[in-house]
């Protein structure tokens, strides 16, 4: 059984280090952060190959995307190995196209699973908050 505090530590630690990474554009750490299957926004049920292209995509149209994690990290145990995170996150960036920046703020919910390789998440939402 693992402790609260030790969870909510190895939790907080990859959700600060996943967003550090789609931060500075590594892509292939931010994919493989996720489970082979996962439930993904509007989606449903996709690959990381699908992911990869999103990501991909998404990043292709920015000079730069940060994104910070804002506040506490909240944690639900669901199951043994499996937790519910949210946290609100904020995101800044500059559009390629024509120079446009701007910022926005999304309510993060992920389901994580502790796979043997460590956690990967198996659902992602996020909800835009202004």
């Amino acid at each position: 059984m693992v402790e609260f505090d030790d969870l909510k530590k190895s939790v907080t630690t990859f959700v600060f280090a996943h967003h550090a990474a789609a931060s500075k554009g590594k892509l292939n750490k931010v994919v493989n952060n996720y489970a082979e299957r996962v439930d993904h926004f509007r989606n449903g049920i996709v690959s990381r190959e699908f992911i990869y292209k999103d990501e991909t995509d998404y990043h292709r149209k920015y000079k730069f995307v940060w994104e910070t994690v804002r506040g506490r990290v909240a944690i639900r145990n669901i199951r043994e190995g499996l937790v519910e995170v949210s946290y609100v996150m904020g995101n800044e960036w500059q559009r390629l196209s024509d120079n446009l920046s701007g910022s926005n703020l999304f309510r993060v919910t992920l389901n994580l699973e502790n796979q043997p390789e460590g956690w990967k998440i198996v659902k992602h939402r996020a909800d835009k908050q202004n």
